[in-house]
C-alpha cells in the first residue's frame, strides 16, 4: 500500500476525500492505510485508477499489492482477474497465468488452464480448440472452486462460440450462468460477474437483431456503479451501441465507434483494434471514406472487400482463397465477400445460410442485401 499512501500524501487528500472520490468508505481506507489489512481487489483497482493516470502503474501497483495477500487470497484473485480481462490489463493477466500455474495451492493452480485460455483468447487463441479444452476442464473442478469455475467455464464457452459467430444456444448457458451468480456470496464478485454476462448476453442479443432488447441493456450497463473508474469497460459500450447502428445510420455508428477508438487507443491494444476493424468495416460496407483506410490496418477479408469495391476481384479471390486453405474453411461473412468477388450467387446464398444457422441475423442483413444486388446485377447483365 505504500505506492497508494505516497500519491494520496503527494496529491494532499484526505481519507475523507478520497472515500468520496472513489466511493469507498472512510472505514475500509483505514483498515487498508493505518493497519495494512487486505481489502477488497476492487478497491484498490478504483484506488489506482483515481490516484494514477497511467494503466502501466495501475498494474505494477495492483500485482505488487495482491503478491502480498496471504488470507483472502482465492476470492481477491477472481476479482483481479475479471477487472483485468474486462479491463485488457494484460500484464496483470499474464502475472495470474504463471500465479496460477505455479501456486502450490492445489485450488489456485486448478485455475491455472482456464485463466491461460482466457488469456490466449485475444491473442490469436483457437476458439475451437477452447471449446474442446472447457469440456476437459469441467472434469476436474475443485467441490470448493465449483461455483466459480462453472461460471467462468461457461463464459468462456460463449465468448468462444461467439468468436466462431455461433450464438445458438447462449441462452441456456446465460441463464445457467445468473443461476449461479444468484447464489454467491461475495457481493463484488457478484456484481462483476453479471456486468460480464450482461455484456456478453447483450451483444448476443444484437446478433440476433434483436436490436431494442440489445440497446435496453446498454443503457442499463451504462447504471453499474463503478463504471466511472473503467474507461475500457465504458468504451466497449460505445462501441457496442456504435455496432448497432452499422447498417442503418453511418454517421451515428462512426460517432461512437471514433469515441471508444480514441478512449481505447493507448489502454488496450487488442480492444483498440477492435474498434478500428469496426470502422474499417462500416467504411467499407457503406462503401464510405474507403481511400482513407490504411491498407495495414484491415483485416485479410476487408482487404478483399476493398479490393472488391475497387473492382479489383481478383486479388480479393487470393486473398480469400488463401484464408480458406489457412483455416479450412472462411466464416460466413468471408463466403460472401467470395461470392461478391467471384460473381457466385450460390456462395452468397450459402453465406447467409451460415448466418441463419448461427442465429447470427444481424449480419446475415449484409448477406441479403447483397444477394438482392447481385442478383440483380447479374439479371441485368453484370458479371465476370
Amino acid at each position: 500500500m505504500g505506492k497508494l499512501q505516497k500519491q494520496l500524501d503527494y496529491t494532499n487528500r484526505t481519507y475523507e476525500d478520497f472515500a468520496k472520490e472513489t466511493s469507498i468508505s472512510k472505514s475500509t481506507l483505514t483498515d487498508a492505510f493505518k493497519y495494512d489489512k487486505e481489502v477488497s481487489m476492487l478497491s484498490i483497482f478504483k484506488m489506482a485508477s483515481v490516484l494514477f493516470e497511467e494503466r502501466t502503474v495501475h498494474e505494477k501497483c495492483c500485482i505488487g499489492i495482491f503478491s502480498t495477500y496471504r488470507r483472502n487470497v482465492k476470492v481477491n484473485m477472481k476479482k483481479l482477474f475479471v477487472i483485468a480481462y474486462l479491463n485488457g490489463y494484460s500484464s496483470i493477466l499474464k502475472y495470474l497465468v504463471d500465479l496460477t500455474k505455479y501456486n502450490e495451492d492445489p485450488q489456485i493452480k486448478k485455475y491455472a488452464e482456464l485463466i491461460t485460455l482466457f488469456y490466449e483468447r485475444p491473442r490469436g487463441g483457437n476458439p475451437r480448440e477452447h471449446l474442446l479444452k472447457l469440456e476437459k476442464i469441467r472434469s476436474y473442478i475443485p467441490q470448493k472452486e465449483k461455483r466459480d469455475m462453472d461460471i467462468l467455464c461457461d463464459i468462456l464457452h460463449l465468448l468462444s462460440s461467439g468468436d466462431i459467430g455461433n450464438f445458438g444456444m447462449f441462452e441456456i448457458y446465460k441463464d445457467r450462468i445468473m443461476e449461479n451468480i444468484s447464489k454467491h456470496k461475495n457481493s463484488d464478485l457478484r456484481s462483476l460477474y453479471t456486468y460480464w454476462i450482461n455484456d456478453i448476453w447483450s451483444y448476443a442479443l444484437l446478433r440476433k437483431l434483436k436490436v431494442d432488447q440489445f440497446r435496453k441493456y446498454n443503457n442499463e450497463m451504462r447504471e453499474y456503479v463503478d463504471l466511472k473508474y473503467f474507461p475500457v469497460m465504458r468504451a466497449m459500450l460505445d462501441l457496442r451501441l456504435g455496432e448497432s447502428f452499422l447498417f442503418t445510420s453511418y454517421e451515428k455508428s462512426k460517432e461512437l465507434t471514433s469515441k471508444a477508438i480514441c478512449l481505447l487507443k493507448g489502454n488496450c491494444h487488442f480492444k483498440y483494434r477492435i474498434a478500428l476493424n469496426n470502422l474499417n468495416f462500416l467504411k467499407l460496407v457503406h462503401n464510405k471514406e474507403v481511400d482513407s483506410l490504411d491498407l495495414n490496418d484491415l483485416h485479410p477479408a476487408e482487404l478483399a472487400l476493398r479490393y472488391i469495391l475497387k473492382q479489383e476481384r481478383h486479388k480479393a479471390i487470393a486473398i480469400l482463397k488463401d484464408l480458406e486453405v489457412k483455416y479450412g474453411r472462411l466464416t460466413p461473412m468471408q463466403y460472401c465477400y467470395l461470392g461478391q468477388a467471384e460473381m457466385d450467387l450460390s456462395l452468397i446464398a450459402k453465406s447467409k445460410q451460415l448466418f441463419i444457422e448461427n442465429v447470427d441475423y444481424f449480419f446475415e442483413q449484409y448477406a441479403n442485401k447483397i444477394y438482392y444486388e447481385y442478383e440483380a446485377l447479374l439479371k441485368n447483365g453484370g458479371g465476370k
